[in-house]
């Protein structure tokens, strides 16, 4: 399995391709200010952005999902989502967020107002699924209620359940012992790795030690 980070900014995106079947997928697509530079880093790591079939989303928040209606109209990809974070997407709006640290809470009255270009969701993904380019859909609710991890192997794209890049905890949260669950879920299911949508890869014991800590 190939994957590769994706960095906008402050935020990631995931490349992934089953390089025995060659179906190749992103995982998540940041705002829709950043669709030339999600490009640009496509074409840096040599992908044919018009072989990638899927854009999976771990949650509707915009700056995860904010150019998704510019990859589906222009390059075709079908796009994909937990049913929660679907209705979020349809009509272009910010997800669930409720603050959990000083960050999300000073963040907050900008974040709720959070908008882009809706799109429409070709595929509702459950807890379990079977997707393409060998991934593995797991629910984890945390950082909002309809978050969907996707796995491979021993890694595993988490979206927001952490922030490594902002002291591990997210911005936004239901609980802290939502996210706890549902990395403790994770670690049991034999993930040992956690590729987050803001900051780098991280061991899942040390994000379950911080989380703890927090």
């Amino acid at each position: 399995m190939r994957i590769e980070r994706l960095n906008l900014g402050l935020n990631n995106a995931y490349y992934l391709e089953d390089e025995k079947t060659g179906e190749a997928v992103l995982v998540d697509c940041g705002l829709e200010s950043q669709f030339d530079r999600i490009i640009k880093r496509l074409n840096e790591i040599s992908v044919d952005v018009r072989r990638i079939q899927w854009l999976y989303i771990t949650h509707a928040h915009t700056d995860h999902f904010g150019g998704a209606q510019r990859l589906k109209k222009e390059y075709g990809m079908k796009v994909a989502s937990s049913r929660g974070a679907a209705a979020s997407m349809e009509t272009g709006s910010q997800g669930q967020t409720i603050p959990a640290t000083f960050l999300g809470r000073v963040f907050n009255s900008f974040a709720k107002k959070g908008r882009c270009t809706p799109v429409m969701v070709d595929l509702i993904i459950e807890d379990g699924d079977e997707l393409k380019a060998g991934l593995h859909a797991k629910a984890t609710p945390g950082h909002t209620k309809d978050c969907m991890s996707f796995c491979a192997g021993e890694q595993c794209v988490v979206g927001d359940l952490i922030m490594p890049a902002f002291g591990t905890m997210p911005f936004y949260a239901i609980s802290r012992e939502a996210i706890l669950e549902s990395l403790i879920r994770l670690k049991d299911s034999g993930i040992k790795s956690l590729l987050p949508g803001h900051g780098r890869e991280v061991s899942i014991e040390f994000a379950v030690e911080k989380i703890v800590r927090s």
